[in-house]
Order: structure tokens, then sequence, then C-alpha cells
């Protein structure tokens, strides 16, 4: 006896060394096994949930025994209930040491492959455990089916608190910018597969002409995309387009990615994507239609406000001053992206459309302006919290003038996002950004 489920043409089967000794498949929270055993037997089975779909629970009530004794189980999957329990049995079969060796060796050879990590590991204060389980975690988040998709968790926003009666992705999938930082992470521990693996699969979630839908702008990167390139979230984050050029700069410096290949992807991802960074344009994508005018940006990191982001604009920058350089070693004929463009938007930032508050030892706080706030003389509140973020440390620092109405390009589009955090025993009026 074994359990079996499946979604469309993925099947997974449980089985045990031994078989169970009832097993019952139930929707959660009215047929469930659990639901069964709140009168303490396992008693109302059901072979199967039929045609309806919805939220399930497998249940299998184990065989009784006397004394110790060890029973191995093995989830198996296929294309159809007989092909994962073929591949149930077969590990069943091979046996829970073997198995497990055969895992184990597939990491430890990963890990030993990882140049850097020696290095590293002699840095950290708890001989390389938190590091090793880093590496290890970074690496699993590659699809296994759409190679150098890196998602950007396994995991569930709120999952302990909202059903799988609708299933979601949640963060099972491609962000450009957890992508980045993922690739960016492994490269630095040294693995050289992986990142090109990633740089390659870029053009996956990059919005042209073949992207299903689009009648707008190209060459921006999908806000989040499913592994196999499908559009799920279609706002605009200039920082998720800037990112994907420097990713391919990088690897290029670090002589993994090839003088000629980077050259080819020059022409098919990264000119577009630098152009987007420059000049914009009307997106026509889902529910998208918004005109963008960089580096004003439809989204920030968060993914809440619109507006000019100090974060996103260094991205911006970032990813032109690097396209640029690309562009040189393909000979580009044209303009090359960015000329100059860059150089204009450091000076924006620099020349006040952007308010600076004094901050400790001299530094500065780059405030983002909501809308709606950027009038003559409109003034406006900042909270300060404590670094710990405990509201006990709440203070005001008093009012801030806007700038005048010409500035009304560097405001965001909703609420003011400014994170200034007083710094532990330092007075209010001294408090620097801390987050």
């Amino acid at each position: 006896m074994a359990l079996t489920a499946n979604e469309g043409e993925t099947f997974l089967t449980l089985k045990g060394s031994k078989p169970f000794a009832a097993a019952s498949a139930g929707f959660i929270g009215v047929s469930d096994g659990l639901t069964d055993l709140k009168d303490g037997k396992l008693d109302a089975l059901y072979a199967s949930t039929g045609a309806d779909r919805g939220a399930i629970m497998l249940t299998g009530q184990l065989p009784a025994t006397r004394g110790e004794v060890t029973v191995d189980y093995a989830i198996g999957f296929g294309p159809t209930a007989a092909a994962s329990a073929q591949a149930a049995d077969g590990s069943l079969k091979t046996g829970y040491d073997e198995v497990l060796a055969g895992y184990n060796s597939g990491w430890e050879s990963y890990l030993a492959s990882l140049v850097e990590l020696p290095r590293l590991r002699e840095a950290s204060m708890d001989g390389g455990k938190l590091l090793q389980a880093s590496a290890l975690m970074l690496k699993v988040q590659e699809d296994r089916t759409h190679s150098g998709a890196l998602i950007a968790s396994l995991s569930n926003p709120w999952g302990d608190t909202v059903d799988a009666s609708k299933p979601s992705t949640g963060y099972k999938a491609v962000w450009p910018r957890d992508f980045y930082q993922c690739a960016m992470a492994l490269a630095a521990l040294g693995d050289i597969q992986t990142p090109l693996a990633a740089f390659h699969y870029l053009p996956t979630v990059q919005v042209g002409p073949n992207t299903p839908g689009n009648t707008g702008a190209g060459g921006w990167f999908l806000q989040k995309a499913e592994v196999d390139g499908t559009p799920e979230w279609v706002g605009v984050q200039l920082d998720q387009t800037a990112m994907p050029i420097m990713l391919g700069w990088k690897l290029w410096k670090q002589g993994w990615l090839s003088d000629d290949a980077l050259k080819t992807f020059y022409g098919k991802m990264i000119k577009p994507a630098a152009d987007f960074l420059v000049d914009g344009g009307k997106v026509g994508l889902g529910w998208n239609s918004a005109t963008i005018v960089p580096p004003f940006t439809q989204q920030e990191r968060w993914e809440e406000q619109g507006g000019h982001s100090p974060s996103t604009t260094a991205a911006v920058i970032a990813g032109l001053v690097t396209a640029g350089e690309i562009a040189d070693l393909a000979g580009a004929d044209q303009v090359q992206p960015g000329a100059g463009v860059e150089t204009r938007m450091v000076g924006r930032v620099e020349g006040g459309e952007v308010h600076r508050y004094p901050a400790y030892q001299g530094g500065g706080v780059v405030v983002k302006i909501p809308e709606g706030l950027v009038a003559e003389a409109a003034k406006i509140a900042i909270r300060v919290a404590d670094c710990d973020g405990g509201e006990a440390g709440a203070a005001a620092l008093g009012s801030i003038a806007m700038p005048s109405p010409e500035a009304t390009r560097w405001q965001t589009a909703s609420k003011l996002c400014t994170c200034m955090r007083s710094r532990r025993g330092l007075p209010a009026a001294s408090a620097a950004c801390c987050c």
C-alpha cells in the first residue's frame, strides 16, 4: 500500500519498506486524516479524492509492531503513477545507506569545487558552518529543469497562516535582482558554472517581441517570472534591468565569459537593456501600460513605490557604465548606450533634486520625496526609530523643507520611503541612516 498524488502530469508516490496498515486521501479540514483522527481512530478511509481539485492530505497508518523496527520510506516522482511508484521502489531497493552516501557525495563534491571556500572559512567565526550552509542554500536555488534559473527562495510568504488551497509560486520564482545577488555570491565562492548558466538563462526573462502578450517597449526584465519564463508580475524595476548587464560584465572581467560570447550577448540582450535604461518607453504587458522615463522607476527594490530611488539610480548608473565598456568591446558603431547619461544622472542627485539631511559624522541621508508633498515650503515630519527597530526609541526629527516644484520628477508614487534610524546613544538630531 502506498500514497500517490498528482498535479497535472507530475505524480509522486510515497512508499515504505513495509506497507502502510491503512491509507486515506482527503480534503484538508473536511475529510483528511487529521480530521478523522479527532476521535482517536483512522477509520473514515477514502481511496481517492476523485476528480475534484483542492488542498488534499494523504495519510498513512504505520503497521503495529513489537520491539524496535526500522522502516525506510521513499518518495518517487514521475509522469505517471506507475513511474513514480517505480522510482520509489528503486530507491528502496538501493537502500538508505547507499542513497544517503550518493546524495552526500554530490554535495561534498560541490563544496570541494568552491575554490574560495577555504579562504572564507578561515575568516569565519564558526569554522565555516554558516558559510557552507549558505553556499548549499544558494546552489539549491537553481531550478533542475531550466539550467541557471535562480529563484528567490524555496519558501512562500506567510506560509504558516495561508493555506495551499490556491497554488502560488510564492518566492519560488525568478526576480532578476535576487537572481543577480545569488549569482554574484556563488561567483564569490568560486563557482564558475552556475553564474555562467545563470547569465545564459537571462534572455528567458527579458521582455521582447517574443514575450507572450507584449505590445510595448522591450529590453527590460520581468519583475517576477516562473522558471520557464512565463510572466507573473510585470512591474518595471530599473535595477532589475541594470543588474543583468552588471553580471555579464563581472563574468567577463573574471575571465569566465569570453570576448566572443559577450559580443554575442551585447546585441541580443545587453544593448536592448541599456537602451531601455536610457530611453525607457511605453510598456505594454498585462496590466502595465505606463510610460517609463529613466531614471524614474515604476517600482523600487521593495516593490511598493515608484519614483527616484537612490538604490535604483545607483544600479542604473552602474549598468550604463558597464554597458558602455561592453559596447567598446563589441565595436559598436552607434553611440554607446548611456554615453554621458550616467554623468547627468549623478549630477541630478548631487544637484539637489533630492534632499540631503545632514547626518552623523558629516555624511548625508538621501530622502525620497512622496507624491503630493512637493509643494513650495512643504514640510514633512520624519519619524526616527531605534536601530533595533524598537518603537520606544522613536522620536521626531522635526521638519524638513521640501524642494521647489521643479523637482517633482524626484518624487515617489505614494508615501515617504525614508529609513532614518537613530544610532543608539546618539542625539536624535545626529541620526544616521542605518538600514
